[in-house]
């Protein structure tokens, strides 16, 4: 019998949405329409809308984010996930 994998996901302990117009010190972590993103660059937050994208230096009012890793979503037959995307079968 095969070893179990060793788990190779970050953990964030409490990992707060991102929510509008918030102060965010530098390294802050936050959830983002699925996706999990650092504060590179402390500042107020946008009045909407947030982080989005997988890149780097993602402008959001005056804050700058970095993309870190997508959330794990359960699976569901008959649907098309990307490459590199969490998916979870509990």
């Amino acid at each position: 019998m095969a070893a179990p994998m060793p788990s190779v996901l970050p953990s964030f302990g409490t990992l707060n949405e991102w929510e509008a117009s918030t102060f965010y010190p530098l390294g802050v972590r936050v959830a983002n329409g699925g996706n999990v993103y650092v504060c590179v660059s402390e500042g107020t937050s946008a009045g909407s809308g947030g982080p989005t994208g997988t890149g780097t230096n993602i402008a959001d009012g005056s804050c700058l984010w970095d993309f870190v890793i997508a959330l794990a979503v359960a699976w569901a037959p008959t649907t098309a996930y990307t490459t590199g995307a969490i998916v979870t079968n509990d």
